[in-house]
């Protein structure tokens, strides 16, 4: 089996949802603001499902973890907006420098920022920026999309090759 390259996968519907754990009724939210859009557009009918690049699926958990966190779906919609409009390598760059968590600015443009604390930071506040760190969601999505799309035929059926 050849290892594949995050940055160069494509993700069917399917797989996205599996990886990001958003429901169907969810991304479609998302595709409706125009959040999230997919490289090809699948057809209604089953088996064309649309295929989705490494950011618009990295761009979808992070949506997820703005929703998870509490914040109002607008919130959700632009910081998935800004993810999917970056590039990996930028993405790397910035989480070399420990900047990992996304400031969204009013004019919609965004930057990535260290996480930094007061000292009378509540726990609440502190698990916050923790599951809206851009960097462990990144990782976490490319790992999962990788063993997802390497995964054998059989194994994706459940059925294990003995």
């Amino acid at each position: 089996m050849t290892s594949i390259g995050p940055d160069l996968l494509a993700l069917t519907t399917g797989q996205l949802l599996e990886v990001t754990g958003l429901t169907r009724r969810q991304l479609q939210h998302f595709e409706t603001a125009g959040a999230v859009t997919p490289l090809k557009r699948g057809r209604p009918r089953r088996g064309h499902p649309a295929n989705w690049s490494l950011m618009q699926t990295v761009a979808a958990a992070y949506a997820k973890a703005f929703l998870d966190a509490g914040c109002h779906p607008s919130w959700a919609y632009e910081a998935a907006r800004w993810v999917a409009g970056q590039h990996p390598a930028a993405l790397k760059g910035e989480f070399a420098q420990g900047k990992t968590l996304l400031a969204l600015l009013p004019t919609g443009e965004g930057r990535l920022v260290h996480p930094h604390f007061k000292t009378h930071a509540t726990r609440e506040q502190r698990l916050m920026v923790a599951q809206l760190d851009l960097q462990k969601c990144y990782e976490r999505v490319c790992r999962r999309a990788v063993e997802l799309v390497e995964r054998p035929a059989d194994k994706k059926a459940g059925r294990h090759v003995q």
